[in-house]
């Protein structure tokens, strides 16, 4: 009897450090999101599925995540700043068809537009800088401008953006500009040759282009991946896959060549976006099986995840400072 008491007492024993284990693999986990939500280098904004469709979400400094696109329903793509923070124009799928929106960072003021409407508003409001990127070397400053009936690329010290000269011009609608990971060569999309659009990249130095992607849909949203091997983007092909609430993710080597659709279970690391200090890239990785935001430090070090790891998140932008206004 003695004997079954104790072989009673160990079984009770090793299910207790069992549980005790797993209390603290629990609480280790849980608490390891303070890490992860630590304070960044500036607000993030970016677009993602946790509220059941697609929308544009912004990140404070301090961690905390508000919807800016949470009024009414639809899909939310391709974000970008206005050139004073104050603004993000993005596309939408409220509409029926794909559309061009903008909203105040603070939520308010949510427009769906048609794309005359969005150039008048646009020049009316004095919005005809967009986009603006930090070089890798935080030296340089990439944008779209509204020039006429185009936009264009374009480059000017961070110190003075009044001192910028296009690497682009004339050649139709130029938009979504992405700095490879050695500031050398700048991404972007084009609807010169079609009434469709591709993948170009540009060489800052010598303004040299080369287009990318050759095939027949809308190509949107060129990335680099961390190496600068390749290139994604989305492409709203013949299904008009966009209007349907689904991002089609395809692959390209730098060059042009392997052009292919990013498949179930491919990792990829990319999209590079340097913060207006220069100390911090955000970029975005599947790695973990869900795509998520990452932040980083200039040097590599201190990698963390910024968003939930139960939903996707694509597509980080660093709210512009007001000092960066230009």
């Amino acid at each position: 009897m003695k004997r079954l008491k104790w072989i009673l007492l160990a079984v009770v024993g090793v299910v207790v450090v069992v549980v005790g284990a797993v209390a603290i693999l629990i609480y280790s986990r849980l608490h390891s999101k303070v890490k992860e939500l630590e304070p960044i280098d500036g607000a993030l904004a970016f677009i993602s599925d946790r509220d059941g469709t697609w929308d544009v979400f912004i990140r404070e400094q301090d961690g905390a995540l508000r919807n800016i696109t949470a009024e009414g329903e639809g899909d939310d793509y391709l974000l970008s700043f206005t050139f004073g923070g104050d603004m993000v124009y993005f596309y939408t799928n409220r509409s029926g068809s794909f559309s061009p929106a903008r909203v105040k960072v603070d939520g308010t003021g949510l427009e769906v537009m048609n794309f005359m409407q969005a150039g008048l508003k646009a020049m009316g409001s004095g919005h005809v800088d967009a986009d603006p990127r930090w070089a890798p070397d935080s030296q340089q400053l990439a944008w779209i401008k509204m020039r006429g009936f185009g936009n264009d690329v374009c480059v000017a010290p961070v110190g003075d953006v009044n001192d910028f000269h296009c690497l682009t011009s004339g050649q139709g609608g130029n938009t979504m500009v992405a700095w490879s990971p050695d500031g050398t060569r700048l991404a972007f999309v084009s609807d010169r040759k079609s009434k469709t659009q591709s993948v170009y990249l540009v060489d800052v130095a010598t303004g040299d282009q080369t287009q990318v992607t050759h095939d027949e849909g809308w190509d949107f949203q060129p990335v680099w991946s961390l190496d600068g091997s390749q290139i994604l983007y989305i492409s709203n092909r013949e299904d008009d896959s966009l209007v349907k609430g689904q991002l089609d993710l395809y692959l390209v080597r730098a060059d042009g060549s392997d052009e292919r659709q990013l498949a179930t279970g491919d990792a990829f690391k990319g999209d590079p976006i340097y913060s207006p200090s220069g100390k911090q890239v955000a970029y975005m990785s599947n790695e973990s099986g869900k795509w998520q935001i990452y932040v980083m430090n200039a040097d590599g070090t201190d990698v963390r995840e910024v968003t939930d790891g139960s939903f996707n998140s694509l597509y980080p932008v660093w709210m512009p400072r007001p000092a960066e206004e230009g």
